[in-house]
């Protein structure tokens, strides 16, 4: 613009001023040549913003955002506790820094692996990968990004609390029938079903000769690691005051050696829709403190729980002291059983498949339940991952019996074997996951975007608590807002 002024400029001037175009077509050609060199620029800048995060020009963008994770040894673990929550790198982050946040949770072995690959600890929410172990909470999941892996799907805690895990036992075996969904004990959930697990309880009671047994295991609804499991063979002696649930005894568990044991195996799940189910090929056997004794009424808890929270307290127990001595003690590795079961004549590949088709029946349980919790939050499909611990008992038919699912299985390094184990366990399964470098910049712009488009949306009357006697004021002020917005959008 050209302005021809009146003595001093001011803005009385500017306004009265005599104005007229100089576009002219070099104007334009020297503007488009200008607005090249901007943008020469600002690719340069993004050049050395790439350098100075570590980007080899002989690998390709997508390739290096994916972050190969590395085992680590037994020197790398992490001996103190978790951060303190005053402690939060959000303040001075940068674009490519690697972050994570642990909830409710020490997690040393995940903490380890994370730290030993870069990544560092936030409180922020600006994390790469959040590690929690609390039940779902829907704040957890708004407002992620593309980049951002939190380790449990939305309503996933329908398979792992024990009182809704039979609740949907039962559920499949009303629609199915027993014979398909027959992989659960006879259970029951007290105090509701008190009537009908005090039938159960005297049929088979009548039935039984002084052999048998009619023995029930008790567990809190709502508990892990054995905390409040006891064994009962008496009627007067089961809770009807609180929530718990009781399922009836095994009487001719598989033995090794003359011991009862149980398998945990490790179950991801990275997908709902569709279904990507991976399971860990190694897990652990472990086994029960003394010899089992079938006709001992509930006698040792030491013989009849393989539980290793419990077991580890009697003297008896075996700690396994060295990675060379798989297959001794009282924990084994997955592998270890495997091999002796095959030596003893047991058909493994026969076995394998019971086992696929117990956990694939279980995961179907709440397969609804977790896609209709996708659907109400906005998010990405890749988001959420899970990482399941199956217990499964063995009885003399190889039939395998699922006990229950823990939805934060330990990860605990007691011993060289925990330690094998579930390290490769953790770092095979975030290598799974692709884990990505953020961009937090463009994240930051498709975050304020989504906002933007989010508040210029119409919504109906109702939801905005709106009558209809004001609908004339606020036809007026909605086409302003998105008019607004659009033109925020368009910078």
């Amino acid at each position: 613009m050209e302005l021809n002024f009146i003595g001093r400029p001011g803005f009385s001037n500017f306004l009265t001023s005599k104005r007229k175009s100089l576009k002219s077509d070099e104007y334009l050609d020297l503007e488009e040549k200008r607005f090249k060199l901007i943008l020469k620029g600002i690719d340069k800048l993004k050049e050395l913003e790439d350098e100075k995060l570590g980007i080899s020009g002989l690998i390709g963008k997508q390739d290096w955002d994916i972050i190969n994770f590395k085992w680590i040894k037994e020197s790398q673990l992490i001996k103190d506790g978790p951060p303190p929550i005053t402690y939060s790198k959000s303040c001075y982050v940068e674009q490519g820094d690697l972050l994570y946040k642990m909830l409710k949770t020490d997690g040393k072995l995940i903490r380890s692996i994370l730290e030993a690959n870069g990544f560092s600890h936030t409180d922020g929410h600006d994390w790469n990968i959040l590690w929690t172990c609390t039940s779902w909470k829907p704040y957890l999941y708004e407002g992620l990004s593309e980049f951002q892996k939190i380790n449990h799907f939305p309503q996933s805690f329908e398979l792992t609390r024990k009182d809704w895990f039979w609740a949907n036992v039962v559920k499949m075996q009303e629609k199915f029938g027993n014979e398909i969904f027959d992989l659960v004990p006879d259970s029951y959930i007290l105090p509701d079903e008190f009537a009908d697990f005090y039938s159960h309880f005297h049929s088979i009671k009548n039935k039984a000769t002084e052999s048998e047994q009619n023995m029930w295991i008790i567990k809190p609804s709502a508990s892990s690691q054995g905390k409040g499991i006891y064994i009962i063979d008496d009627i007067s002696e089961a809770p009807i005051k609180e929530n718990w649930v009781i399922w009836r005894y095994i009487n001719n568990p598989l033995l090794i050696n003359g011991i009862k044991f149980d398998i945990r195996l490790y179950v991801w799940v990275t997908s709902y829709d569709p279904w990507r189910i991976y399971i860990y090929k190694e897990g652990l056997a472990r086994f029960a403190s003394e010899q089992y004794n079938s006709t001992d009424n509930k006698g040792n808890k030491f013989w009849h729980l393989t539980n290793y929270s419990i077991n580890k307290k009697n003297e008896k127990y075996v700690q396994n002291s060295n990675i060379d001595s798989d297959g001794e003690g009282s924990k084994w590795s997955l592998s270890a059983l495997s091999k002796y079961l095959e030596s003893i004549g047991v058909d493994m590949n026969l076995l394998w498949s019971r086992i696929y088709d117990s956990i694939i029946k279980a995961i179907l349980w709440v397969d609804t339940h977790v896609i209709t919790g996708i659907k109400k939050i906005p998010g990405f499909k890749n988001n959420w991952f899970e990482l399941y611990g199956f217990d499964i008992l063995i009885d003399s038919n190889l039939k395998p019996w699922v006990l229950e699912v823990n939805i934060s299985p330990s990860l605990a390094t007691d011993s060289p074997l925990d330690l094998a184990i579930k390290a490769n366990l953790m770092t095979d399964l975030f290598n799974l996951i692709s884990v990505k470098r953020m961009d937090r910049r463009r994240d930051n712009i498709n975050k304020m975007k989504q906002r933007i488009k989010n508040y210029s949306r119409p919504k109906p009357l109702q939801s905005r608590g709106v009558s209809n006697s004001k609908n004339q004021n606020t036809s007026k002020v909605e086409p302003l807002l998105k008019s607004e917005a659009q033109d925020y959008l368009d910078k």
